[in-house]
């Protein structure tokens, strides 16, 4: 029986509006090796299992369903790791939600071929198209302008540890690199949890193997603000940011501090979404002053009580402080 080159893990919970587009995205794809799309649907009490099943029927080599009985996010269960790896055959692992869905048919195939051609490329992401809930175009990511190449460490942590620029729909890796990642980033894995992401910690991962190759091609599009996303989940959630600081906190240790500026800069940026989640001057000052400012250099602490009295001011003074640290 020939290899499977790629399985797809996608999760999906109450999609039965956007789960179609998602499933046609997978079974349109033109490789020269097989695939699989592993399926697991959360209990959903819409349509969405049904419309799984119509695929799975129709494609039963590439679709694999997983019907939940019981949500198992709600039980803390990460669904990737405990619901969709464990059956993956593949090579290579790819992403993408329920809602999401990919808009190139030549995407794994493109994917598949650099990974095979560079021994030494451990993840492989793309441009990506955020839509809107009913599907309209809202920008690019990443927004500004970035080279295709294989990045270092380095350059790959200048674009996602203040702008977090590549969305799971473009990720690709090679399922022996996420075994390792899912056995030595347990910790960090779990604090990240609690703050309910769960690709952070493997772009973080993947970023320190110091080969990441970006193609420069949008080939996705990514679902901003659909029902329960962490956005939406997470708008005026302060602990969840809170947390946040923590497991970068967690992560800084974990590589002995050696990118230590780059990790207080996103630390310095959910500090802000703290502020902008409580807004009350008197609550932030007497019951949030210690945990809030401790951990930050009197600059940043500057920059955070500028946001609480001169927000206009504090976005100049931010801007100041990415650009002398060298990011955008």
């Amino acid at each position: 029986m020939e290899e499977i080159g790629v399985s797809v893990l996608c999760a999906t919970y109450n999609q039965e509006k956007y789960i179609r587009q998602a499933l046609e995205s997978f079974v349109m794809q033109k490789t020269n090796f097989p695939f699989e799309v592993i399926v697991n649907d959360d209990a959903s009490t819409d349509e969405t299992p049904e419309i799984i099943k119509e695929y799975a029927d129709k494609y039963p080599n590439i679709i694999k369903p997983v019907y939940q009985k019981e949500n198992q996010y709600s039980k803390g269960i990460f669904i990737t790791i405990e619901c969709l790896y464990p059956k993956a055959k593949g090579k290579y692992l790819a992403w993408c939600e329920g809602d999401d869905f990919w808009t190139d048919e030549n995407k794994l195939q493109l994917q598949y071929d650099i990974m095979e051609k560079n021994s030494n490329c451990h993840l492989c992401v793309h441009k990506v198209q955020d839509i809107s809930e009913n599907g309209e175009n809202i920008r690019v990511r990443p927004f500004f302008n970035v080279q295709e190449k294989l990045m270092n460490t380095e350059e790959f942590f200048k674009i996602i540890f203040f702008y977090f620029e590549f969305q799971t729909s473009s990720y690709f890796v090679r399922r022996t690199d996420y075994s390792n990642y899912i056995t030595d980033f347990v910790k960090i894995r779990q604090k990240f949890r609690q703050c309910g992401v769960g690709d952070h910690p493997l772009l973080f991962y993947f970023g320190l193997l110091n080969g990441i190759y970006y193609i420069d091609k949008i080939m996705s599009k990514y679902r901003r603000n659909s029902l329960g996303s962490w956005s939406v989940r997470n708008q005026n959630n302060y602990q969840r940011f809170y947390c946040y600081i923590e497991a970068m906190e967690e992560f800084d240790k974990y590589t002995s501090y050696k990118y230590h500026k780059l990790c207080m800069l996103r630390m310095l940026k959910f500090g802000i979404l703290v502020i902008k989640s409580i807004r009350n001057r008197k609550e932030l000052l007497l019951k949030h002053r210690e945990k809030l400012f401790r951990r930050f250099t009197l600059f940043q602490k500057s920059i955070l009580l500028m946001y609480i009295f001169f927000p206009n001011l504090g976005r100049i003074y931010h801007k100041i402080y990415r650009i002398l640290n060298g990011m955008r």
